[in-house]
C-alpha cells in the first residue's frame, strides 16, 4: 500500500516509495496524471480513470475517488490497484487543488474473483448441458413405450395366434433393447456433465426406418387390433413393390 498527493494545477505527484513500487518505478521516479494515463495505466482503463478524476474535480461532487485499475509495469506484467482519494478544494468559487489518497495492490484478489467467475460459468454451462442431455433422453425414453404397450394389448387379444404373438414379442424385444441403451446413457454421469452424446452412425435400410415409424405409432394408426396383421401385410407389400 502506498500514499500520494497530486497537485492539480501543476500536474505533479508526490508519491511515497511504496506508491512508486506499485507502479513499477524506482525510488527516484516521478508520477504525474498525464504520464500515468499515457504510459502506465492499462489502455482499457484509461478513459474510465480519467472520467473518475474529472468527476472528483467537480466542486459539485463529494470529491471522492474510488477506482480499481490495471497498471502495466515495464516488464509487461499487469497489476491491479485500488485507488482511494479525496479531492481538496480551495478558493471562491471553490476549485480542486490537490488529491490526497492511497493505493493498494489487489492483484491476487482480482485473480481469485476471475477464477471464481470462470468456475461459475463452467458450472452454469455444465448444468445447461446436463439439462439438454436429460431432455433428449427423457424424450427418447418415451418413444418405445407406445409400441410396447400396443404389443402387450395385441398379445392379450391375439389368443392362440403364435405367429402374431411372435411378431409382437420380437417388436417388444427391440424396443426394450433400445430403452436399455438409453438408460445406460442416462447412467453415464460423466457424459451427462460433459454434455457428450455419442453418435453411432450406420447405414440403415429405408424399410427398417419405415417399419420402425409404423411400429412406434401403430396404436394411433390402427386402433383396431384386428386390422394389424392385414395392414402390416399391405404396408410391406406396397413398400416392396416400390423398391
Amino acid at each position: 500500500m502506498g500514499t500520494f498527493v497530486w497537485h492539480v494545477n501543476e500536474d505533479r505527484g508526490e508519491p511515497d516509495a511504496r506508491m512508486l513500487r506499485l507502479f513499477g518505478l524506482p525510488e527516484e521516479g516521478a508520477l504525474s496524471l498525464s504520464t500515468t494515463l499515457a504510459t502506465m495505466i492499462h489502455p482499457e482503463d484509461r478513459e474510465r480513470y480519467a472520467s473518475a478524476i474529472r468527476a472528483a474535480m467537480s466542486p459539485e461532487s463529494s470529491g471522492v475517488l474510488r477506482e480499481d485499475l490495471r497498471v502495466v509495469h515495464k516488464d509487461g506484467s499487469v497489476h491491479w490497484l485500488a485507488l482511494t482519494g479525496q479531492m481538496v478544494f480551495a478558493g471562491s468559487p471553490p476549485q480542486a487543488v490537490r488529491l490526497v489518497g492511497l493505493a493498494a495492490d489487489i492483484t491476487q484478489r482480482k485473480l481469485t474473483e476471475e477464477a471464481l467467475r470462470e468456475r461459475e460459468e463452467r458450472l452454469k454451462d455444465t448444468d445447461r448441458r446436463k439439462d439438454e442431455f436429460l431432455a433428449v433422453l427423457a424424450h427418447e425414453l418415451r418413444n418405445p413405450l407406445a409400441p410396447i404397450r400396443t404389443g402387450l394389448e395385441f398379445i392379450r387379444l391375439a389368443g392362440n395366434a403364435p405367429g402374431a404373438i411372435e411378431r409382437a414379442r420380437s417388436m417388444m424385444e427391440r424396443q426394450v433393447g433400445h430403452m436399455v441403451r438409453l438408460i445406460d446413457d442416462l447412467l453415464d454421469v460423466s457424459r451427462i456433465t460433459s454434455g457428450k452424446i455419442r453418435m453411432q452412425r450406420q447405414l440403415t435400410p429405408l424399410v427398417i426406418l419405415v417399419s420402425t415409424a409404423i411400429e412406434a405409432h401403430r396404436a394411433a394408426l390402427t386402433p383396431d387390433a384386428g386390422l394389424w396383421e392385414y395392414r402390416e401385410r399391405e404396408e410391406v407389400h406396397t413398400f416392396s413393390a416400390a423398391m
